[in-house]
């Protein structure tokens, strides 16, 4: 952006703060925002969020929006994934789903699902250690 443009911007915000009149601001989306959460859809809204787990258990324990399923290891794992924190039961958000080992099992079709308690894994049979990926609630 030119300088001048930017000083025309600033002299203009000054000049309503000091009349004390309320202004509206236009923001453009940038490409891969996602207006629904206020975020980008990209690796960082859930790169260091993955809750690994390899049993039965409560993988978040509060309310998020959940992304995906990455597998890390599996010997006929199967899995089933409950919008809960503490128990298996409430809302089904994927029933014996089978894992093998070095797949990505995105949920909803690749967009968030929000999770409205937690996410609740039950380890239906076999063995599988996995990430849930999960981003803040919003």
């Amino acid at each position: 952006m030119p300088s001048y443009a930017f000083d025309k911007f600033s002299n203009a915000v000054r000049g309503l703060r000091s009349r004390n009149d309320a202004a509206l601001v236009e923001v453009q989306a940038i490409p891969g925002a996602l207006d629904q959460f206020n975020r980008l859809a990209a690796g960082a809204v859930v790169q260091g969020l993955a809750a690994n787990q390899s049993a039965t258990g409560a993988a978040v324990p509060a309310p998020c929006l959940l992304y995906a399923i990455r597998c890390l290891a599996s010997s006929a794992g199967i899995v089933t994934i409950y919008d809960n924190a503490s128990t298996n039961s409430g809302k089904q958000i994927a029933t014996s789903l089978a894992l093998t080992t070095g797949q990505i099992y995105l949920l909803a079709g690749g967009a968030m699902e929000s999770m409205s308690n937690g996410v609740y894994v039950t380890l239906v049979s076999g063995t599988a250690t996995f990430d849930i990926l999960h981003a803040p609630s919003v």
